[in-house]
């Protein structure tokens, strides 16, 4: 048996701006690195190492050492808490995707069609409303809070274009993310200002727990995203909010959870609480896409979920070959 890391660089269509704590990072392309593991039996597994800065903790190179360095656990499908969530992720991937071609067989599952969200960014809204073969009807996801935190005209400016659009399409269901930009005050003003507008959920408008718990005791349909993500909380400390008031929705983020195998439990303990699931992406590649559609098929077949990422991305799945696993790194 052995074990080998590639590492590639996908560029992106146009630069992403990602807003976490309170710093925007703009990133031009994605870099990647993949696991390959070969078995005595003739099979392969192949997994994606895809740190995303400004949320991730861990980053590539040092990502690659301890693969390096815990490569008979690799190779064996064994996956410790002490392990960086993107190599824990892509352990368990290689692990459950093993077979005689893996990699064919992920990129046809990432061309797949799966109901999911269109995400589209506030500056994009004149041209959609000027689009006349815009739906009217689906799931639209915004990415909110872009402005200063001070800013509380910026603040009610989103606010304003998101009610517009959502009066000029009221059968658009709106899904937003503020990704723990704004204060509880700052969160209610903006609610408040939406009006009618045909909100679905939004994600973590605040930066701790307490504080969106407020927002959702208060009756506003609050999903949790980055709390499953900070500090690798136990199952327990996750969950115990459902006992003051459930959350509308988790949205699940394996590459930056890790474990396949606490995501559902995590699947399991929400729709146990009534709470809705909602698998996204992290802009991976198509092979990693590839298995989050299998695993959104798995989890919540009917639901709507939040891996339209590959749009952002020059190369799609349809183009993608082995060539693109870049170059190769180490073995073992």
């Amino acid at each position: 048996m052995q074990v080998a890391w590639y590492q590639s660089e996908i560029p992106l269509v146009k630069p992403l701006r990602i807003m976490t704590d309170g710093r925007v990072l703009t990133l031009t392309s994605r870099q990647v690195a993949y696991l390959w593991v070969g078995y005595d039996d003739g099979t392969q597994g192949i997994g994606e190492v895809a740190p995303l800065p400004g949320f991730s903790k861990e980053n590539l190179p040092e990502v690659s050492r301890l693969a390096r360095d815990h490569a008979g656990n690799i190779i064996q499908g064994k996956v410790t808490d002490n392990l960086p969530a993107s190599l824990q992720f892509g352990v368990c991937m290689a692990k459950t995707c093993r077979g005689s071609s893996p990699f064919e067989a992920l990129v046809t599952d990432a061309g797949q069609v799966i109901s999911s969200a269109v995400l589209c960014s506030l500056d994009q809204i004149p041209t959609l409303v000027a689009d006349k073969r815009q739906p009217k009807k689906g799931v639209m996801k915004f990415k909110v809070a872009r402005h200063e935190a001070k800013d509380p005209v910026g603040l009610l400016q989103e606010a304003k274009l998101i009610k517009d659009f959502s009066s000029l399409f009221p059968d658009i269901r709106l899904r937003l993310d503020a990704n723990r930009g704004w204060t509880v005050d700052q969160a209610q003003r903006f609610l408040d200002q939406l009006g009618e507008a045909n909100l679905e959920f939004i994600e973590e408008p605040c930066r701790t727990e307490e504080e969106n718990l407020t927002l959702r005791k208060a009756g506003w349909p609050i999903a949790i995203d980055e709390t499953l993500q900070v500090n690798q909380l136990s199952l327990e400390q996750t969950m115990r909010p459902y006992a003051a008031g459930k959350w509308h929705s988790l949205v699940i983020k394996p590459t930056l959870i890790g474990s396949v195998g606490r995501c559902r439990q995590l699947v399991a303990a929400a729709q146990s609480a009534g709470s809705n699931i909602v698998v996204s992406g992290s802009y991976e590649s198509p092979l990693a896409l590839g298995f989050l559609k299998r695993l959104a098929q798995e989890w919540s077949p009917g639901s709507v979920h939040g891996l339209d990422t590959e749009s952002a991305l020059a190369i799609q799945a349809a183009d993608f070959t082995k060539r693109h696993l870049g170059e190769l790194i180490w073995q073992r």
